[in-house]
């Protein structure tokens, strides 16, 4: 069989496996996308963005907040999902100018479940996704010391994790001098970018950023504390490596990393296995000063990098790439099965708490002058497991949120068009302490949200079961 001949079956045969990962993606993507509730802190819940601003520091969402919440949420998911499968494609590219197996990964790369998670808050990192989007193109055309300053400036200003991905754009290196200019380049500029964003927030705030409580952060002031905040980033990297290699499934992992480490000149491999190494390190090594939390979500920066290490190739022979499509649709698939099972389960419960919450309002939004929320969360945890029994829903050993908080409660209803709700509480009268009224309410289950009419035009929200008790 001639080269020419070995070419063209392998083409058809990776864009087979291109076709098939589709296949495989398109109905949770679609899903996805029909999504009516996000997480309780998305930017289309929140009435300023003061607070996220003090603690996260993230200043372009700031000045753009009401434009961002003009976005649909379907329309941020497709530019998010187009930007990052993009950015892949370009990294792939440069490396093999193999189109369809530079498709392929970045098909593979839009099914990992922890992207799934990270994007539950939509238009909250539009501005990041598209400043991603437009990275190859800049990295082209403009110096590297000018391009790694800017995205780290700009990249804080909105979701600072994306920049840890930046380094994988210069992939292979022309030498070692090069790849060390690139690399100090992305630190420095990383720690620029912090540095910029603090004047930032201290201009806008009169203070500096304060890392928000739910971080749990616990910043080194001694040996002692910089030995916890190591085992406790040791914690996190270690579990969601874990989880990764059980995503793959372990043989497939294995096969990869043989696949991958015979592949190529030994010096491009290394450079490429260095750098995308540093990349699945930066989110865990950037908490080390503060010991805060890293959330799963967050880790998809590092399972996109291990990735890239795992299957991306340097323009090898025909059969190793084919032998690589092969390997890579098969962890394409698992991890579209994984992010299926849990958009299933996150679409079923959102769609579960909203279908029940609508129908216990009395009376449509416009009509209504206030809503108080009487629910507290044991009773809400009711209401959730009800939704999930009724649905069989099962959700993926991830690292997912729950929905239990007073704030999804305020959130949800405020999803549904209410414009004041009050969440009771902390000394709240009035509405709140109104007696309960059910008709007929041996027949409400115990785990059904009720909704009466109080002081003429408001709507108190309750459970039957405490007026039972």
């Amino acid at each position: 069989m001639n080269i020419g001949s070995s070419d063209l079956i392998v083409r058809w045969w990776t864009i087979l496996t291109v076709v098939l990962l589709a296949a495989f993606t398109l109905p949770h993507f679609i899903d996805f996308l029909q999504v009516q509730f996000w997480r309780h802190d998305s930017i289309y819940y929140v009435l300023s963005y003061g607070n996220k601003l003090e603690g996260e520091g993230r200043w372009l969402n700031y000045y753009a907040f009401s434009s961002l919440k003009l976005v649909p949420a379907w329309l941020s998911l497709l530019v998010s999902y187009g930007a990052i499968g993009y950015f892949a494609y370009c990294c792939s590219y440069r490396l093999n100018r193999d189109l369809w197996f530079s498709l392929l990964l970045a098909l593979a790369t839009l099914n990992i479940p922890l992207l799934r998670m990270q994007l539950e808050w939509p238009t909250t990192l539009l501005p990041a996704f598209i400043l991603l989007f437009l990275a190859p193109w800049l990295a082209r055309r403009i110096p590297d010391f000018v391009f790694f300053p800017v995205y780290g400036v700009l990249l804080f200003g909105s979701f600072s994790s994306l920049y840890f991905l930046l380094p994988l754009l210069y992939l292979p290196y022309t030498s070692i001098k090069t790849c060390a200019r690139i690399l100090f380049l992305w630190v420095a500029s990383f720690v620029f970018g912090y540095l910029v964003s603090q004047l930032i927030v201290w201009e806008v705030t009169g203070d500096i950023i304060k890392v928000a409580g739910w971080r749990h952060p616990k910043p080194i002031d001694s040996l002692l504390s910089f030995t916890a905040n190591l085992q406790s980033m040791w914690v996190y990297l270690s579990s969601h490596f874990q989880f990764m290699v059980a995503t793959f499934t372990a043989p497939l992992f294995l096969l990869a990393l043989v696949w991958s480490l015979a592949g190529g000149s030994p010096l491009r491999r290394a450079a490429l296995w260095g750098t995308a190494g540093l990349v699945f390190l930066a989110p865990y090594v950037t908490t080390l000063p503060y010991g805060i939390v890293v959330s799963g979500r967050t880790a998809f920066i590092s399972m996109l990098a291990l990735l890239f290490a795992l299957c991306a190739h340097e323009r090898a022979n025909h059969w190793y790439r084919a032998s690589g499509a092969l390997l890579l649709l098969c962890m394409g698939v698992t991890m579209a099965q994984v992010t299926s099972a849990y958009t299933d389960w996150y679409k079923g419960l959102t769609d579960g708490i909203v279908k029940g919450v609508r129908e216990a309002m009395p009376l449509a939004p416009q009509e209504v002058d206030a809503v108080y929320i009487r629910i507290d969360d044991t009773q809400w945890r009711s209401f959730t497991d009800w939704v999930t029994r009724s649905k069989a829903l099962v959700s993926p050993s991830m690292f997912s949120e729950d929905l239990g908080s007073a704030h999804y409660r305020r959130s949800l209803v405020a999803s549904l068009g209410y414009e004041r709700v009050i969440v009771c509480g902390d000394g709240l009268r009035g509405a709140c302490e109104e007696p309960l009224s059910f008709p007929q309410k041996e027949v409400i289950p115990n785990y059904a949200i009720y909704g009466q009419v109080v002081e003429g035009a408001s709507i108190l929200l309750s459970m039957p079961h405490s007026a039972l008790e």
